[in-house]
This record gives C-alpha cells, sequence and structure tokens, in this order.
C-alpha cells in the first residue's frame, strides 16, 4: 500500500484482495474486534492501516500469551518431576537405600584414617618378628600380613553406617601407639 492510501477507506471485497484472504475472513476478524467504519454489516468500510495495526497488536498478545502458558506449563511439568524426585528419595531413605553424603566423607575418612594409622604402625610392629624370621621368605610373608591387615581397614566392615557403631569402639581397635593390636593373638608374635 503507497502512502496515499493509508487515509482510504475500502470495502469489505476489497480489504479481502488486499490481505490476500477470503470476504468471510473479513467478516470473521470483524466479528472479533477489528476496527470498522460506517454502518450495517454489508456496508462496513475499513482502513487498511487500522487493520494492519490490529492484526499486529493481535498477533503480538497471541504471541505473549503463548509463552506464558508454555512458561506456566513448563512450571507445573518441572514441579511435578521434582516432587516424584523428592518422593523417590524420601522412599529410598525409609529402605536405608541412601546415605548423606556427609555421613559418608566422615566414615569413609575414618577408615582411611585407621588403615594409614595401621600402615604407619607396621614397622614397629615387624621389627621384633623379623629378627626372628629365618629366610626372606618369612620376612616377606610377615610384612606383607600386616600390609593385607592394614588394607583390610577399608574393607572389612569399616563404614558401619547402619550398624550404629559407636566411634570410640571403632579407635578401640587400634594401639594408642600406632602398633600392632593384634600381635598378641598371632601365633607368630613373641
Amino acid at each position: 500500500m503507497t502512502q496515499g492510501q493509508d487515509n482510504r477507506l475500502v470495502n469489505q471485497r476489497q480489504l479481502a484482495e488486499i490481505f490476500g484472504v477470503t470476504r468471510e475472513t473479513i467478516r470473521k476478524w470483524a466479528d472479533l474486534g477489528m476496527p470498522t467504519r460506517g454502518g450495517e454489516r454489508k456496508a462496513r468500510l475499513y482502513l487498511p492501516s487500522e487493520v494492519i495495526k490490529w492484526r499486529e497488536e493481535r498477533a503480538e498478545r497471541a504471541a505473549i500469551e503463548s509463552v506464558a502458558i508454555t512458561d506456566i506449563e513448563e512450571a507445573k511439568r518441572r514441579k511435578l518431576a521434582a516432587e516424584a524426585a523428592l518422593a523417590e528419595l524420601e522412599l529410598a531413605k525409609a529402605r536405608d537405600e541412601v546415605a548423606e553424603i556427609e555421613l559418608m566423607g566422615a566414615e569413609v575418612g575414618k577408615a582411611f584414617a585407621r588403615c594409614r594409622a595401621r600402615l604407619l604402625g607396621i614397622g614397629a610392629a615387624v621389627v621384633p618378628r623379623l629378627q626372628l624370621a629365618v629366610d626372606g621368605v618369612e620376612m616377606k610373608r610377615i610384612v606383607d600380613d600386616e600390609v593385607h591387615l592394614a588394607l583390610g581397614e577399608l574393607s572389612n566392615g569399616a563404614l558401619e553406617l547402619a550398624s550404629g557403631a559407636d566411634e570410640a569402639d571403632q579407635e578401640d581397635d587400634l594401639p594408642a601407639d600406632g602398633g600392632d593390636a593384634g600381635a598378641a593373638s598371632r601365633p607368630d608374635a613373641e
């Protein structure tokens, strides 16, 4: 449309041609609130620039509403998913299938600390027995036994999350000097 045609009123047929739609579509637009000029339904006239503005505003409103509806639906979907995940977590907690990260970290830290203490105490634990060993094979067995005991701190029930084991009970397993707590109970110990 040229600048000179902006203020020229058109009838229904002409407006339909301008927009490339049917006359029925123009009637529906008028029923939806498209601005009109003039008299009765059949004699209505239209200012194309007003119709263009009305259609742009209507498209803008529809786009905004569509986005809002999508956002609301997405928020509802995410809320339902979060509620389902929380319910599953609560069920897993009730079944003792999960543990808190802080508790796990503390228990793993204690197990490593016991293993470290046992490894640091190997020297004091094996020196007296190594002096009595008759050959290198027996010396290796003595050292290997102590290393295996130390590593057992990591694998033999060191993580007692659900058993209710007291922290002090677990620390009583190690001698105060970091030495060999089980030396007296082994047949080769003197």
